[in-house]
């Protein structure tokens, strides 16, 4: 019971930084998109193409490293 309760606890404490890092991977990427509407020529391209990015890819990419990493495929 204790085991379990503890095992809890801590796979809570993994999905809260999980999200935490989510959450700012999303809201930098969202800041240098937001950003990138200041800038001018291949700096606004390149600003905007990768704050895309980071607010969509990362927060998946570190959704499935997390589910790997629970299922001990990684």
């Amino acid at each position: 019971m204790v085991a379990a309760a503890q095992w809890r606890r801590a796979w809570r404490r993994r999905v809260f930084f999980l999200t935490l890092r989510c959450a700012a991977i999303y809201a930098v990427g969202g800041a240098l998109a937001w950003a990138s509407l200041g800038l001018t020529g291949d700096a606004a391209q390149i600003a905007l193409w990768s704050g895309l990015l980071l607010s969509n890819a990362g927060p998946a990419l570190f959704a499935y490293a997390f589910w790997m990493r629970e299922q001990g495929s990684w």
